[in-house]
């Protein structure tokens, strides 16, 4: 640590904090305890990108800061933090104990990385920056606070830490840091499993995503991680060709928006395939490669306990991704893809086909492609298909009725051979051709039931 008068830097100002952070800072402050505004907000800031997350750093205690504020939470009350919560966002406040310069040194010394090890005091607005972290921004360069090894080795998740401010911030990673990774990563398999999805969701939705796989594939932490991608890695790395499946599922991730159900399912749209689907394969080949990725992206998220409904809807873009040669694709073929998306995943759909086009070779033909089955999807949709089997012109009741069945699994099974004649053509959507239709071909079972 240096121990210089330049500790204290520029006079900052509080111009940037929002007032319900000043507002919290003022009545610490008043009540005759330190505070000074820490964390990634600074590191925001001094990137020039706008503060997010709003952290303090106090002398006083946990007890203290409840009797002072209405509304606390103790979220990590064992280790001196608690969330006060706000109309605006929740600030979190840690306490240093010690007051005066000693406490808040204390706090920063005990910090991750230097780019996080930074502070402003209030009321004067005064950097204090013991390590240097306004330094290594201006460098881009990622250093942990004091020693790698020890610092990793607290907390491994800052391992991951680490990869995602890569894909996030694009820092470089200084060269002990990567060095203290590879002797650290048995600590990963301790990390709770929720606390590595949280990272590697954040990492998916940067704009360096590709850097960052790449540093986690050569320190060995994607091995831990994410084993399917690493094995995709593995298993072409005599490829001489840049477009191997582990190199294009990263350009893919990179060139797609940033919508998480996206990106997620750009990362998984080639998990688990066998085959290729850029050469002359089979359209069952195509459709068994969509199934196998659907199950390898299951298989992950289940084990980062992701939201159910995130899966479902990953799930749908992996095991409907669209593939070349779409030319030769008829009504009925297209309205059965845009039934089994739904609208409200078709813009999602069309969008990582478009990256995934742009990450391969032969971009011009497949984009031009990929834009003619745009606008024949926009047809299509403007004349309202029946996409679902709600939107048939029957329903179950209608179904029993004219087959005398009773209430059973046989009556959907019915209305879904019903919306798959309807997909291909949705003409005999009309309520009395569909009854002489199920009648002519259902008419017998009624006897049997």
């Amino acid at each position: 640590m240096r121990e210089t008068e330049t500790l204290y830097g520029k006079l900052c100002g509080l111009d940037f904090v929002p007032n319900h952070v000043l507002e919290i800072m003022e009545h610490l402050f008043h009540s005759g305890f330190d505070v000074w505004l820490v964390g990634g907000a600074l590191r925001d800031f001094f990137s020039g990108q706008a503060p997010k997350d709003w952290d303090l750093a106090t002398s006083a205690s946990p007890s203290e800061i409840m009797r002072l504020f209405p509304r606390v939470i103790p979220v990590g009350i064992q280790h001196g933090t608690v969330r006060i919560h706000t109309a605006q966002g929740d600030i979190e406040v840690t306490t240093y104990g010690k007051p005066g310069r000693e406490g808040i040194l204390a706090d920063l010394g005990r910090r991750d990385f230097t780019v996080n090890a930074l502070a402003l005091s209030y009321p004067e607005g005064r950097l204090l920056d013991p390590h240097g972290g306004s330094e290594d921004l201006r460098h881009h360069l990622l250093k942990t606070v004091g020693n790698a090894r020890s610092r990793l080795n607290e907390d491994p998740l800052r391992i991951l830490r680490a990869g995602r401010f890569l894909g996030v911030y694009g820092y470089r990673i200084h060269p002990n840091v990567s060095a203290a990774v590879k002797d650290s990563l048995a600590g990963i398999d301790g990390i709770a499993v929720e606390r590595i999805r949280d990272e590697m969701l954040k990492l998916i939705m940067g704009k360096h995503v590709e850097k960052a796989f790449e540093w986690m594939r050569r320190c060995g932490v994607l091995r831990k991680v994410l084993p399917e991608l690493e094995r995709e890695c593995r298993r072409n790395r005599r490829s001489s060709c840049p477009f191997d499946a582990y190199r294009h599922t990263l350009y893919t991730v990179h060139n797609s928006p940033f919508r998480l159900r996206v990106r997620l399912a750009a990362l998984f749209h080639r998990l688990g395939q066998k085959t290729s689907v850029h050469g002359a394969g089979r359209r069952e080949n195509r459709s068994l490669n969509s199934q196998a990725s659907a199950h390898a992206a299951f298989a992950v998220m289940d084990r980062w306990r992701m939201p159910q409904q995130l899966i479902q809807d990953v799930m749908i873009l992996v095991r409907n991704h669209i593939p070349r040669n779409t030319l030769r694709w008829g009504g009925a073929q297209l309205r059965r893809l845009l039934a089994a998306v739904g609208p409200d995943l078709l813009e999602d759909l069309l969008d990582l086909a478009y990256a995934d086009r742009i990450s391969g070779n032969c971009r011009e033909k497949s984009l031009e492609e990929l834009n003619r089955l745009r606008s024949r999807i926009s047809v299509q949709m403007k004349s309202r298909p029946p996409l679902h089997i709600g939107d048939l012109a029957l329903n179950g009741t209608d179904v029993m009725q004219a087959l005398s069945l009773k209430p059973g699994p046989l009556v959907g099974e019915i209305l879904e051979q019903i919306h798959q004649w309807v997909l291909d053509e949705p003409g005999l959507n009309v309520r009395d051709v569909l009854i002489d239709r199920i009648q002519a071909k259902y008419g017998g079972i009624s006897q049997n039931k």
